[in-house]
This record gives structure tokens, C-alpha cells and sequence, in this order.
């Protein structure tokens, strides 16, 4: 089989959250289910033959949904993946919202090759969006992060910020917060999607013009330095942080990226079928392709373009910001 080369496999874990974020695409699911470690099994087959483009590196990426409220069926899928799979070298990567973290959870990963990446907007105000009004959380999310970052290194513990018209005048604030905090990883991505306005926009390169204080304490923070590194493409909304991540969900079905996991129209095939994803993801590919003539961009996200009528607008509006200051 022909495969293309695309080194990560993002899965569902779990549809059940403890949260319910505002801005949450996965939040109105309304799937209960858990992947079990065969149909991961079968996933993993199906990138061999369809995205491992011979390569046998593979960063696999645990979504929900909380993954966390699903730690032993997490524990028997990494465990059971490397005992079955001994030729590929496993990266595993977790996102969480950061309530269900642990000391006993923090004892199982130092010595598994697990990364972590916590979702978190800032201070305690600027979470009221995403907390949905259960505020009396944040101080169990900040604890953790505290302990979290202490013990691993920037490389295996990362945030995660979600820059919303709501939030955005306090950008730079947060990012100094969450450095005050021990976090040494800062990923941050406006949300494309939703209504921005000029001002919102002002602010958020306003407080983008400081960010560069942080880069000689030592602090990653991205997208931010690898475009001052590498400067500035004509990039699509999401590719400085996103790229196609053949997605499982629980009940197997693969889609092109997490956030269209379970809409009919995107879907690949069944993890039991690789020829059926090759052949769809080609077609899916050339969509894109199509999009991104039209437009002028990389357009990675097809769905978006089609269903979402602020994307467009809202990332030339930033494009043409950002050119003020990595090209």
C-alpha cells in the first residue's frame, strides 16, 4: 500500500468530561463510549500501512473528553501498545484539563514516555469562559501545575491557551502568570472561530509585540518563536499549530483531525479498513488543495472553510497582522 508519511495518531479516549467549556467542540457530542485497547491496536495496524510512510516513530495523542477519567484503560493501551508493537518508537501525549491530575499519576508517567499538555487559559478570570461558572476549580488546576511543573521537564509539561475575543486583553498578563506559576511551555492559539472584532484584534498584537521579554528567561513559547525563527508563510488557519491527525474515536471510525471527529461527512473509513482511509483521505487532500487555490492559503481544514464563516475572515485579518511583524 502506498501510505503517506504523518507521524501522529490522535484518540478519543473518552467522550465524558468533568467540565463543560464553553468553547468546546467536543461538548456536544453526546457519546458516553470508551475505546477499548483492541480497536487502538487496529488504529496503530492501519498507520503502519497507511500514514507510517515507512517511518516507525509515532506520536500518539489521548484526547477527550477528560482522558483522565479513563487512567487504567489509558495505562492498559500505552502498556499493551509497546508490548505489542516492540519496532515502533511511542511518543504519548495527553491533554487534560488539569482537575483530575495526581501525585499518584504523576509517579506512573515520569517513567513512561508520556508528555503532557494542560488546557488552561490564564488567571482565574480569564477561565470563567472556559470553566462555564465552575471557578472553584482553578485553584486545583493551579495547584497541580505548580507540582506538575517542578517535576518534569518543558519538554514533557506544556500549556495550553485558547485566545478568545473574551480573554484577549489580558494575554500578555496570563502568559506572566502561568510563568510565575513554574510552567516553562506556553502554546497559545486564538480561536479563529469565533466573532473578532478590530479591537480584539489590536489587543491581541499589542500584547504580541511583548512576548519576545519571555523568550530570554528561557520560556518556550510557541507559535511565537518559531515564526520569529523561520519567519512567516502563507499559512492557513490552524497550521502553525495543527496539521492532518488521523483521528480514532471510540468506536473506531478515523477522521481527518480531532475537531470533526464524528461528523459523518468526514469520515476516513474504520480503523478495519486501511485501503478505504487511503482512498478517502486522497480525495479529502484534494479538496484542500482545491480550498487553498481558491484562497491563496494552505487550507488544511476543508470543514471549517465550509461551515464556518468566520474562519476565513478572521485569519486573513490576523495574517495581515502578523506580517507587521515576522516578515
Amino acid at each position: 500500500m502506498n501510505a503517506v508519511e504523518i507521524g501522529q495518531l490522535s484518540v478519543v479516549l473518552t467522550y465524558n468530561c468533568n467540565l463543560k467549556c464553553k468553547y468546546c467542540f467536543v461538548s456536544d457530542k453526546g457519546i458516553y463510549d470508551t475505546i477499548d485497547v483492541s480497536t487502538v491496536k487496529l488504529g496503530v495496524e492501519m498507520w503502519k500501512k497507511v500514514f507510517s510512510g515507512g517511518k516507525n516513530k509515532l506520536g500518539i495523542l489521548f484526547t477527550g473528553g477528560e482522558p483522565l477519567l479513563k487512567k487504567r484503560t489509558l495505562f492498559s493501551i500505552i502498556d499493551e501498545l509497546e508490548r505489542h508493537f516492540p519496532e515502533i518508537q511511542f511518543e504519548f501525549h495527553i491533554t487534560t484539563n488539569g482537575t483530575l491530575l495526581t501525585e499518584d499519576f504523576l509517579s506512573e508517567i515520569e517513567h513512561r514516555n508520556v508528555f503532557l499538555c494542560v488546557s488552561i487559559d490564564g488567571d482565574e478570570g480569564s477561565n470563567e469562559e472556559r470553566l462555564n461558572g465552575a471557578n472553584a476549580l482553578y485553584d486545583i488546576i493551579e495547584q497541580n501545575i505548580i507540582i506538575y511543573a517542578k517535576r518534569l521537564d518543558a519538554k514533557r509539561f506544556r500549556v495550553r491557551m485558547t485566545i478568545t475575543p473574551n480573554n484577549v486583553g489580558h494575554f500578555y498578563e496570563n502568559i506572566k502568570h502561568l510563568v510565575k506559576l513554574g510552567v516553562k511551555n506556553v502554546h497559545y492559539s486564538p480561536n479563529y472561530e469565533e466573532c473578532w472584532n478590530d479591537n480584539n484584534i489590536e489587543a491581541f498584537f499589542e500584547a504580541h509585540q511583548q512576548l519576545g521579554n519571555f523568550c530570554c528567561e528561557g520560556i518556550i513559547l510557541e507559535p511565537f518563536q518559531s515564526f520569529k525563527k523561520n519567519g512567516l508563510k502563507k499559512q492557513g488557519p490552524y497550521e502553525h499549530d495543527c496539521s492532518f491527525m488521523p483521528t480514532i474515536n471510540t468506536t473506531g471510525d478515523v477522521y481527518y483531525c480531532p475537531r470533526y471527529a464524528g461528523k459523518r461527512l468526514e469520515k476516513l473509513g474504520h480503523v478495519s479498513n486501511p485501503q478505504g482511509i487511503l482512498l478517502n483521505f486522497r480525495k479529502l487532500v484534494s479538496k484542500g488543495q482545491g480550498i487553498s487555490l481558491k484562497e491563496g492559503f494552505s487550507f488544511i481544514c476543508p470543514s471549517n472553510y465550509l461551515e464556518n464563516k468566520n474562519v476565513i475572515l478572521n485569519f486573513r485579518r490576523f495574517y495581515n497582522m502578523y506580517k507587521l511583524f515576522y516578515l
